[in-house]
């Protein structure tokens, strides 16, 4: 039994506020793309995910990646797209330092 859900989404994402030109892609069907961004329908399989930690002075970055398969999939083939997501926290040190520089309110101590 595996754990995942549908995932639809932008293999890549452009800079601009306008949508780049994209091309649907099935992996059920086996398509190969023909555009530089495509639109993936496939089974994200949450329970294979990679988390990665990369702490810098100030913040967090947890990068996870998320294999995105067909339906039909099996652990011994290979898997072409993954999904990236990329979240940044903020260190404890950091909060402090925020909590520290806030601009005191009037009549309070």
């Amino acid at each position: 039994m595996s754990v995942g859900g549908i995932a639809t989404g932008y293999v890549a994402t452009a800079t601009s506020r306008q949508e780049p030109a994209s091309q649907d892609v099935d992996l059920g069907k086996q398509q190969a793309p023909s555009a530089d961004y495509v639109r993936v329908t496939g089974f994200a399989h949450t329970d294979l995910a990679i988390e990665r930690k990369t702490k810098r002075f100030l913040e967090t970055i947890v990068e996870t990646y998320i294999p995105v398969t067909a339906a039909e999939w099996r652990r011994d083939q290979p898997v072409a797209y993954v999904l990236k997501v990329t979240e940044k926290q903020p260190s404890c040190r950091s909060l402090r330092r925020r909590r520290r520089h806030a601009p005191r309110t009037p009549g309070r101590r």
